[in-house]
């Protein structure tokens, strides 16, 4: 199974320990770091950064499982081809 997790990565974060907990399960992770942009500058800029940085880590690996924190805006659509 292959899972995309979009999220702020740093040690101790919710997102790591998806990350930890699929991989012990034997699961592909790709990990989308948004770096806390649009936790403090949300706007539509920064959206459309966060979206076109998913569209690039959903090219060639076709998640089977998308999981997004709730401070992360991402449209499903970039990830449809």
């Amino acid at each position: 199974m292959k899972v995309l997790i979009a999220g702020n990565l740093f040690p101790g974060c919710l997102e790591a320990s998806y990350e930890r907990a699929f991989k012990a399960e034997g699961c592909h992770v790709r990990f989308l770091d948004t770096g806390g942009l649009n936790r403090f500058l949300r706007n539509i800029f920064t959206e459309g950064l966060i979206n076109r940085r998913l569209a690039k880590a959903c090219a060639g690996f076709n998640p089977d499982l998308f999981i997004s924190q709730k401070s992360s805006t991402v449209i499903i659509e970039s990830m449809i081809k």
